[in-house]
């Protein structure tokens, strides 16, 4: 492989990770707290761009500035500085094309937030199109949620109408006595869709609105529709299981939809999903340690959902990356 079609290929895998070129030869992300910047040449123009972006670490809201220069030249110095306060780091990497090897500075990192699989790609020529699905693609609204949201709406306007609330709460609530003493599993199935209150489904409206519409988007309709319910069912039976203690509402698939969405910002970036791979990270560690300051939340529920969103959102998304 020529180093012109490595470089080419490395760009085009930079950009499609969610790198920004600020010139055909430097690239940055933002990935709270820490600003990530790579340079394909060390010159005195590149060198001010880095010297800009660190003097502008509080407009991204990031602490701290790591650089790597990436070069395929063995005969420029191998570098590794950084500053008393660890707010910047600057490394040089010499990347072998022939022998696909990297070297870098005596105690220098020569792994860096995943930029040494993508020259590994790059030079291998593993270049696919960045992933696009159709449903994205034809602009497609996410009817599904929009359908889920309907049926939970109804339900709720029907019990605070009919006067019958506490009868359907007892009806669609999942508890150890109602599944596995009178064998009534439909339970696992109509808690996601029923809530206790106006507030409790308008919290959950808030996620499935933002994050539901798009994993649909990501996954299409059908596979989202059984990726919902199956998040949905897994934080049911972990309520059932661990909790026993009746439960409604549809906090486990929506917990499935944050794990599925942690997923797809770390695989395609923050396009879809909105939030960069820190924030998304903090967003449901905060909302899974929240559930655990509320007596009447069903944390095994949070939980149950949410891995199950993170392990059946990698696996459905493993074959169609390309």
């Amino acid at each position: 492989m020529t180093e012109n079609l490595f470089l080419e290929n490395f760009k085009k895998l930079l950009l499609q990770q969610d790198f920004e070129a600020i010139t055909p030869e430097c690239f940055f992300r933002v990935e709270n707290p820490v600003l990530y910047a790579i340079c394909l040449q060390n010159d005195n123009p590149q060198k001010q761009i880095i010297s800009n972006l660190y003097e502008q670490l509080d407009q991204f809201y990031c602490q701290r500035l790591i650089c790597i220069f990436i070069s395929t030249d063995n005969e420029i110095p191998l570098l590794y500085e950084h500053t008393q306060n660890d707010t910047y780091f600057f490394v040089t990497w010499h990347y072998n094309i022939e022998n696909k090897t990297l070297t870098a500075a005596p105690e220098a990192p020569t792994k860096i937030f995943g930029i040494e699989k993508i020259l590994k790609k790059a030079v291998s020529g593993d270049v696919s199109s960045a992933y696009t699905p159709t449903e994205i693609q034809e602009h497609q609204k996410p009817l599904v949620t929009y359908a889920i949201f309907g049926i939970c709406a109804v339900l709720m306007l029907y019990a605070i109408l009919s006067g019958e609330k506490d009868l359907l709460l007892d009806a669609f609530c999942t508890s150890d006595i109602g599944v596995f003493v009178d064998k009534e599993y439909y339970r696992l199935f109509t808690a996601m869709f029923f809530h206790t209150g106006i507030m409790h489904i308008a919290a959950n409206s808030i996620y499935l609105f933002y994050f539901g519409t798009r994993a649909e988007l990501l996954l299409g309709h059908f596979r989202y529709l059984v990726f919902y319910i199956l998040c949905g069912l897994c934080g049911s039976v972990a309520s059932v299981c661990l909790s026993g203690y009746p439960a409604v509402g549809a906090s486990g698939a929506i917990f499935g939809i944050l794990g599925g969405m942690l997923v797809a910002v770390k695989r395609y970036g923050s396009h879809y999903t909105g939030m960069n791979s820190a924030t998304m990270l903090l967003l449901a560690t905060s909302a899974l340690l929240m559930g655990f300051l509320d007596m009447g939340v069903d944390n095994f529920a949070h939980l149950g959902g949410f891995f199950c969103g993170l392990l059946l959102f990698f696996a459905m998304t493993k074959n169609r990356e390309n």
